[in-house]
């Protein structure tokens, strides 16, 4: 189930970027790193693996909100996770 939130998380992530293809594959490459990440900090810490993706997501915000701050000339991807952070 959480694979399957992960490949919606993403795809409607993906579609809403308005960047050209290759950049788009990079922001998504990395936002999917920065999720794998949240989630094992959170399931070792004894949290079960939905909660914590749903968690992860939730950090991040609607996939429809965060590629218009992705977007942001001023804003990369580092920079905004830097300031949502692992969890």
């Amino acid at each position: 189930m959480a694979e399957d939130q992960r490949i919606r998380f993403l795809a409607e992530l993906d579609a809403s970027l308005p960047m050209p293809l290759e950049r788009r594959a990079e922001v998504i490459e990395e936002i999917d790193a920065h999720l794998d990440d949240a989630v094992a900090a959170r399931v070792e810490r004894g949290e079960a693996p939905d909660a914590a993706e749903s968690y992860a997501q939730r950090r991040l915000g609607a996939p429809g909100d965060l590629a218009r701050d992705l977007a942001r000339p001023e804003q990369s991807a580092w920079r905004l996770l830097a300031a949502v952070g692992a969890g």
